[in-house]
């Protein structure tokens, strides 16, 4: 009977030190919208942050090293707020990373979108350095043959295979226009809504002044319900 008395004291004592269970953690949610944007979050925030992106644009690759995951950690994996991407490229070599990105299976999006944003320095910097005979390349032929050109030039493809991604479904999807067409019309939505450059952020439809991360925590900090 004792015995029974004190490993029930015990059991009482490791319940009350024991941590409470975690809430779910909306990072894990990656949706597709019905424009083919990738959606990050809890699905019942009412509250939702967009960023208009390039994968060539050097001040989004700065807020997604300086912001990206703190804003992601802090409002998203929270339940908070929701954060959508959307694509408005401005070259051929954006669209290339973009449409690779895309093909990849859309719960891998984010960590692809993060890893070419960050390693921007290194792979822009042979695209920056191509020869003459190079951006012919990448202006030739079908929507598949350019980026197929671009992808070899800026090592695309061993980039991409980190993901999961073999060269030949990369080729597949630069040769699909279900997949690099809603880069296209998001683009084009995004331009004929006077949104040129990036990043651009809108939070619950309302375009921000703020394209740098600290500027962008600040609104979210003030304007996003605990």
């Amino acid at each position: 009977m004792m015995l029974k008395q004190i490993t029930a004291a015990f059991a009482a004592v490791l319940a009350i030190g024991a941590a409470p269970p975690q809430s779910k953690n909306f990072v894990t949610n990656v949706t597709r919208t019905a424009t083919g944007s990738h959606l990050i979050g809890n699905p019942e925030a009412k509250d939702t942050l967009v960023e208009f992106v390039s994968y060539t644009c050097g001040h989004c690759a700065a807020f997604e090293r300086e912001g990206a995951e703190l804003m992601k950690a802090q409002y998203v994996a929270t339940g908070r707020m929701k954060f959508e991407v959307r694509h408005r490229v401005l070259n051929v070599v954006d669209m290339t990373v973009a449409t690779g990105v895309h093909c990849l299976p859309t719960a891998k999006f984010f960590t692809a979108h993060s890893a070419m944003l960050r390693s921007q320095d290194k792979w822009l910097a042979k695209a920056s350095s191509a020869t003459a005979s190079q951006q012919a390349r990448w202006k030739a032929g079908t929507p598949r043959d350019k980026m197929r050109a671009v992808a070899s030039d800026i090592g695309l493809y061993d980039m991409l295979v980190r993901h999961g991604l073999s060269r030949s479904q990369l080729d597949n999807c630069f040769g699909d226009p279900a997949v690099y067409q809603p880069i296209t019309d998001q683009t084009a939505a995004a331009s004929k809504r006077g949104i040129n450059g990036t990043p651009t952020f809108e939070l619950n439809g309302v375009r921000l002044a703020a394209i740098t991360a600290r500027d962008v925590l600040f609104v979210l900090e003030n304007a996003i319900k605990r």
